[in-house]
């Protein structure tokens, strides 16, 4: 068993901050778990923009070292060359 399972994060804390506010329980659970709902969007649309910025900078180093293998393959003149 596991020793949170008794543990709920809009349980008493709830009813007793509603208590303190005199409001009913089940508005202030209804505005907590919109809170949070609007926290996890707000989080997954940051993690979603990280990760589209981290596959860019993958592709700009990808293409880089794609073009730069391209020139090395070539015949460029070198010192060498001019002697």
């Amino acid at each position: 068993m596991c020793c949170f399972q008794w543990w709920d994060a809009f349980g008493l804390p709830t009813e007793n901050y509603a208590i303190k506010m005199k409001k009913k329980p089940q508005e202030i659970t209804k505005q907590n778990t919109d809170m949070f709902r609007s926290q996890m969007k707000n989080w997954l649309i940051l993690l979603i923009g990280a990760v589209k910025l981290i596959l860019l900078i993958r592709n700009i180093i990808n293409g880089l070292s794609g073009i730069l293998s391209n020139c090395l393959k070539k015949d460029w003149p070198t010192k060498r060359d001019a002697d």
